[in-house]
């Protein structure tokens, strides 16, 4: 049938331009927090500091880890990029189905690893605004959030 698209097609030609997205959102927010970006108050330097401070480098270095494992996948593949159809990369390294595959794996642990930590995070998050109360959660919320939000309360 000629003229068909082939939905795994589609697929893979979204997933790569997601990709390609997040590792250029994933430099913008490097350069935002290298530039002094928003920083919370540290209310405390406790285990639960050290730990937050932790999970977030370790969900820094799984995203980089990430960005990486997919554009060399796509290149161990022999594939090229396109961004959303509006440009196209042409592979920069040879084929090498090998490596795909060891690629291909350590992807699928950094993606599973990223979702597991995610939830973990955000169970934390809960728990500091449930359980223990101690403002946490709202201190993340941007500012303009909590001024409505406050502004809704005493209307």
């Amino acid at each position: 049938m000629s003229g068909a698209v082939d939905i795994r097609d589609e697929g893979a030609s979204l997933r790569i331009s997601l990709g390609i997205l997040l590792a250029a959102i994933f430099v913008a927010q490097l350069g935002w927090r290298r530039l002094g970006g928003r920083r919370l108050l540290r209310e405390r330097r406790d285990i639960s500091h050290y730990l937050a401070v932790a999970m977030h480098w370790t969900l820094y270095a799984l995203l980089a880890a990430q960005i990486g494992f997919g554009f060399s996948l796509r290149w161990f593949r022999g594939g090229s990029f396109t961004f959303f159809g509006l440009f196209s990369m042409p592979p920069l390294i040879g084929a090498d189905r090998g490596l795909a595959r060891v690629v291909e794996n350590l992807h699928n642990i950094a993606a599973w690893t990223i979702i597991y930590l995610v939830g973990l995070h955000a169970l934390a998050a809960l728990a500091h605004h449930y359980v223990l109360r101690d403002g946490v959660l709202g201190r993340m919320v941007p500012t303009t959030v909590r001024r409505l939000a406050r502004d809704d309360r005493t209307s």
